[in-house]
């Protein structure tokens, strides 16, 4: 290793040693780490529970850091004055490397009674670690001390708001258990955690964490039981629509039947749609169902409903082929007439380029009509003459 490479490697163990002091003095004499100091030798107001354990925790570690610190700085400043008379006659080379990357840190880890000591005993029992080794302790040791003084801070200023937050919304639940109905299983009560984070803001913190997690239980579950009404209500207004569909469809076929029975000749096919005291059987249900759910039996409700919009289900189905049924006469005659007038209009143009065939068409044109006019309407008769009108046109223009 060059003389560069060492007076590199201790000028970098020195700016350590000056970041590690400020840093472990920052928190040391910051003003909320003295204000906790206070309050832990406090008889009167001192920390209890949790929080007394992790802040003597922490501050027996602040302790420590500066012990670890001072016996580090004691092999830092023997690496600095050796690097300082190193040269030509003076080779510390070794030695510097020695006390930088070797096991030149001893660490007391147990002090032995006398008592417990044999003639031959050392008074203390050492460790040897090299710096970084010690570094990286001191850095994991650092970063749990000052996490923890950092979080009785937080717990402190942060635990009384949260309480304030969760005793509205735990009236809220309340309230809104009341309006569903429901069992209410928020917490009861949570201002017996404000006289707790007086002197034990850590374990009011988790306690509020537990009635936080508690409270979103509780909210979840409310939730859960209002969506699924509010599904039940929609499934009611669903079977309603299907009902007005229902009584629409009912009436329009009625107006098929009685329309055909009015213009149709003989009539055949026709089927008798739903009955009005079905459909008023069904309205009744409805309302049944609607006094179910205002009075709070939700689970009847949904089981009723269910069964209404199968039923309403299998009836809609059943009327829209009854409507088919009872319209397709009248279809058909609308069919045939629309067919009538394509034909005229080719026939027209069959005129025109067969004059000799002219008046045979307008003729059969004559009778067709005649029987598409005719009251009542002749289905029979109607498709025969269409049929017959549309071949000879077809005819008389393979002819051309």
């Amino acid at each position: 290793m060059a003389d560069q490479d060492i007076g590199q490697q201790v000028a970098q163990w020195v700016s350590r040693m000056t970041t590690i002091s400020r840093n472990i003095s920052e928190i040391s004499e910051g003003q909320s780490t003295q204000a906790i100091k206070s309050r832990f030798k406090d008889p009167a107001r001192g920390y209890t529970g949790i929080t007394k354990e992790k802040v003597n925790a922490a501050l027996s570690t602040m302790d420590n850091l500066w012990q670890s610190y001072l016996i580090l700085a004691r092999v830092v400043e023997e690496a600095l004055g050796l690097s300082k008379k190193n040269g030509i006659f003076h080779d510390n080379e070794n030695r510097i490397r020695e006390l930088l990357t070797g096991p030149s840190v001893v660490l007391p880890v147990e002090y032995i009674p006398v008592a417990s000591r044999s003639l031959l005993d050392d008074a203390e029992k050492v460790q040897r670690i090299t710096p970084s080794d010690l570094l990286a302790s001191m850095q994991e040791q650092f970063i749990t001390a000052r996490d923890t003084l950092i979080r009785v801070v937080e717990a402190a200023d942060r635990v009384r708001p949260r309480l304030d937050a969760l005793k509205e919304e735990v009236a809220m639940l309340a309230k809104w258990a009341a309006a569903l109905g429901a069992d209410n299983q928020a917490p009861a009560d949570v201002s017996h955690i404000l006289l707790q984070m007086e002197t034990d803001p850590i374990g009011g913190s988790i306690e509020a964490d537990s009635i936080e997690a508690d409270v979103a239980k509780c909210r979840a579950r409310l939730q859960s039981i209002e969506d699924g009404r509010q599904a039940i209500h929609a499934s009611l207004e669903g079977a309603k629509a299907q009902l007005v569909e229902l009584k629409d469809l009912v009436a329009r076929s009625n107006a098929a039947v009685n329309d055909t029975r009015k213009l149709i000749a003989a009539p055949d096919g026709l089927v008798n749609p739903m009955s009005d005291a079905a459909i008023e059987s069904m309205e009744a249900w409805v309302q049944t169902l609607v006094e179910t759910l205002n009075a709070g039996r939700y689970d009847a409700g949904k089981v009723g409903i269910s069964k209404l919009m199968q039923t309403c289900n299998e009836r809609l189905s059943a009327e829209r082929g009854n409507y088919a049924k009872n319209r397709a006469l009248l279809d058909e005659m609308a069919d045939l007439k629309g067919r009538y007038k394509a034909l005229c209009v080719k026939a027209q143009v069959l005129q025109c380029q067969e004059p000799a065939c002219s008046n045979s068409i307008r003729e059969l044109a004559e009778q067709v009509r005649h029987v598409l006019d005719a009251r009542p309407f002749n289905v029979i008769d109607a498709r025969q003459m269409v049929g017959l009108f549309e071949a000879t046109l077809s005819r008389t223009g393979t002819m051309q």
